[in-house]
């Protein structure tokens, strides 16, 4: 959570519309630290794969492994995300307005785009 504050300040004005836009902004920061985990986990990925076909010998599963494991465990915490995300969308959440369910109609798009 690592910079929330500052993220709030900066949208001071969406804020104004009350909490559940300020839920969107919060919940749009913890999206885009997402995806920069995944780069993160792909680059690393990367790495560990062209370190294999360099030479087999100095190859570690355990560094496979590890990976394996940060990839399940982010999926995972990404199908509860979009679960909330849904439920928000299909109305079942009376403290979400109607003019805020657009922005996370837009969230829920943008995250089932980006995990296909």
């Amino acid at each position: 959570m690592n910079g929330i504050e500052n993220i709030v300040e900066k949208a001071a004005e969406g804020i104004r519309h009350g909490p559940a836009f300020l839920m969107h902004i919060i919940l749009d920061h913890v999206v885009d630290q997402k995806f920069l985990t995944v780069e993160a986990i792909e680059n690393e990925l990367d790495a560990v794969e062209e370190a294999m076909l360099e030479d087999v010998s100095t190859f570690k599963p355990a560094n496979l492994i590890r990976l394996r494991r940060d990839l399940l465990g982010l999926r995972k915490s990404l199908f509860h995300e979009r679960e909330i995300l849904v439920k928000i969308c299909r109305k079942d959440c009376p403290f979400i307005s109607e003019p805020a369910i657009f922005h996370y109609r837009t969230s829920t798009t943008i995250s089932k785009n980006s995990l296909n």
